[in-house]
């Protein structure tokens, strides 16, 4: 009987422990984190998540995540429709075209809670705000460069210390074609040859940006008809995979087969890809510098943020979303957990820590300090605009095609974007 009162004890204290617990345990947040991206940013994204809600066992936060293409629409239309993530993962051209679709973001400025002491101002300012609001936080620095096959230089007798210019990189692409006609000396999807156009022009004109601020374009036809030209070069002379091979890839998250095999040079990316070029430690990679034209006055190589990750105005959790990426920034077990999953961290404090572990690729650092001191003038939020992009890369398939002559796409663009150019004014 003694015994049986005992246990009988036992059992209504823990039942007055677990009711307790109930009582005044934190009523579990959800948050649901939307980004694209390749398998090892799933990873380090995923495994950062993880220890964040072991250490906040009253947050549950769901990874959406896939790849790139479709991501924008989806993004846009989620975001329009009162369905987006609490947290999602954009391009840093797209911050124009989303906040004119409606104020879709919380004003990081306004938040309290959220630490922005380890990034700077001036970055900040130029590349991830919109009308004096802070849309989002930059993942990483991201700069312009060419991830080189140190193999493939060598057995073309190409040094590794080349400065490259607009007419050396043809003389000796042409050399390379014409040794191996299944080898070419460089590669890129239509992004990348619309930046190296915008480059081109920038160098030979001098203007700074590619579309003024007035809604007008920064360039004119002439020179946009020269670097029509110089593509339409690289294309005939076999320095540049052919169109119809390099159009079935996007360099942002896949890599064309040549280039596992050997057959290209050097690919034209941003730094923060950089990993996925080395295909699991199989090749062995250097970075170079896009082409520079002595004394141009903009060099036109992009200096901008891997991602930028903003909180979804609509979102019903803003104070936890704020907290998490505080976290996710600046904490040290974050910073290990992403390495440069997404680019050189963008904060002194994640530099700090991936330098004391030496966890930072000797590559990237190489490429972002290349890109930092010869980087152009931030481009004008227009220029990131989708529709405008869509109007320049059907022209370089025209050209890339022989559809067009480069002066005939160079007259029909600059006319399409006058247009488009007064319609978004209009909408302004």
């Amino acid at each position: 009987m003694k015994r049986s009162w005992k246990i009988g004890f036992v059992l209504c204290l823990v039942l007055v422990m677990a009711l307790n617990c109930l009582v005044f345990a934190e009523p579990q947040t959800s948050l649901r984190f939307m980004w694209w991206g390749g398998e090892t940013r799933h990873k380090a994204t995923m495994d950062a998540i993880a220890l964040y809600m072991k250490k906040n066992p009253h947050i549950k936060i769901i990874g959406e995540y896939g790849g790139f293409d479709g991501y924008q629409q989806k993004l846009l239309t989620q975001l329009v429709g009162g369905t987006g993530a609490d947290i999602v993962q954009i391009d840093q051209p797209w911050v124009d075209q989303l906040m004119s679709q409606d104020d879709l973001f919380v004003n990081l400025y306004t938040l309290k809670g959220l630490q922005l002491s380890g990034f700077d101002r001036n970055f900040l300012k130029n590349q991830c705000q919109w009308q004096n609001q802070l849309v989002g936080l930059p993942t990483g620095l991201n700069g312009l460069i060419y991830a080189t096959n140190i193999n493939f230089m060598a057995r073309h007798k190409i040094s590794l210390n080349t400065q490259w210019n607009w007419d050396n990189l043809v003389e000796s692409g042409a050399k390379v074609h014409q040794q191996n006609s299944n080898e070419y000396l460089l590669d890129m999807d239509l992004t990348q040859v619309e930046q190296m156009i915008m480059m081109y022009v920038k160098q030979h004109s001098g203007i700074k940006q590619w579309i003024n601020s007035n809604y007008t374009p920064g360039f004119d036809k002439k020179s946009l008809a020269q670097a029509f030209g110089y593509y339409q070069k690289l294309l005939q002379s076999g320095t540049l995979l052919p169109l119809k091979d390099s159009v079935l890839f996007n360099l942002k998250t896949e890599q064309n087969p040549k280039w596992a095999t050997g057959q290209i040079g050097m690919n034209s990316n941003y730094d923060s890809t950089l990993p996925q070029f080395y295909l699991g430690g199989k090749l062995k990679l250097d970075v170079m510098l896009p082409p520079l034209m002595k004394g141009a006055k903009s060099t036109g190589i992009t200096m901008r943020p891997s991602q930028i990750l903003a909180i979804n105005k609509k979102s019903a959790h803003v104070k936890e979303a704020a907290k998490f990426l505080s976290w996710f920034f600046n904490n040290p077990e974050a910073l290990v957990c992403l390495k440069t999953e997404r680019g050189i961290p963008a904060t002194t404090a994640g530099l700090k820590v991936l330098e004391k572990q030496n966890l930072l690729d000797h590559n990237m650092a190489k490429g972002i300090n290349l890109a930092l001191k010869n980087a152009g003038v931030p481009e004008n939020p227009l220029t990131g605009n989708e529709e405008l992009n869509i109007t320049f890369e059907e022209y370089i398939q025209k050209v890339g095609f022989n559809v067009l002559t480069p002066e005939a796409a160079a007259d029909q663009m600059f006319k399409d974007y006058q247009g488009k150019l007064a319609e978004l004014k209009a909408q302004k």
